[in-house]
Order: C-alpha cells, then structure tokens, then sequence
C-alpha cells in the first residue's frame, strides 16, 4: 500500500532502512520521506533513518536489536 524505496529492505523483519544524503536536507523531500515512513509504520513497519551527518556508531548503537557483534571470524 505504499509507494516506498528503501537502501536496505528486511522483509522478514519488516524492517526498512533509509540513508539519507543531503539531498533529503530539503524541506519537501524531508516531507515526503516523513509521508512515506509514515505510511510504512501505518503497516507495521519499522524505519530506521540513518543520516549522512550522522557518525555511523552512533546509528548502531542507537539500533542494538538490529546490529549485534557476530561471534564469527
């Protein structure tokens, strides 16, 4: 039911990860992202949005039940 392209999709999850660049810095397309987040969450979706000004741990760590350390080498 929506018209959405995330950068990294986990169906089953339901998760929908967006990274954002500057172009997304502009009030209307800021707008859509929201319409369209909206729209997911509506459905049971979480979004997770991470910015590019953002430093990438910061978005990790805010995320620990999506990015766990791997016991693999």
């Amino acid at each position: 039911g929506c018209y959405v392209s995330a950068d990294f999709v986990f169906d089953k999850a339901r998760i929908a990860v967006f990274v954002d660049g500057s172009v997304h810095d502009h009030a209307q397309v800021a707008e859509g992202d929201l319409f369209k987040r909206e729209c997911l969450e509506r459905l049971g979706w979480e979004t997770m949005v991470w910015h590019y000004q953002q430093p990438l741990s910061d978005f990790v760590s805010a995320h620990p039940h999506i990015f766990t350390k791997s016991s693999a080498q």
